[in-house]
């Protein structure tokens, strides 16, 4: 969905603005009921008790911190969202996610500054 086409839809009801850069979207899964309890992956254990990682996971986790880019490098048309945003409500609340790191070592918290600082120059 267009962030902006989204916002201008709904003029003078988008109060905040919830920023989390991603590199990509990863389609849909299929949908599992909170009720199902079949685990996703089969975690065995090694000798000293420690999670034996199956291939499909780690290729999941693979693919999902390839998502993980720094602020400005999405997929997003920040500029343009702040624009649409501000002409349709004053006073929008802008809150910053960072779920991951993609530095290395990773350290979420230099991340989120990084992404911060970059807002504050961009925007």
């Amino acid at each position: 969905m267009d962030p902006v086409e989204f916002i201008n839809s709904h003029a003078g009801r988008i109060a905040s603005i919830h920023i989390k850069e991603n590199g990509g979207v990863i389609g849909a899964k299929q949908p599992q009921s909170r009720y199902d309890t079949t685990p996703r992956f089969k975690f065995e254990k090694d000798a000293d008790g420690n999670p034996i990682f199956p291939p499909e996971f780690l290729k999941m986790k693979e693919e999902h911190d390839k998502l993980n880019v720094p602020q400005g490098a999405g997929i997003v048309d920040w500029k343009a969202v702040k624009a649409a945003a501000d002409a349709q409500y004053d006073g929008v609340i802008y809150v910053v996610e960072r779920e991951a790191s993609y530095n290395d070592p990773q350290d979420r918290v230099a991340c989120l500054a990084e992404d911060i600082a970059w807002l504050k120059a961009n925007l």
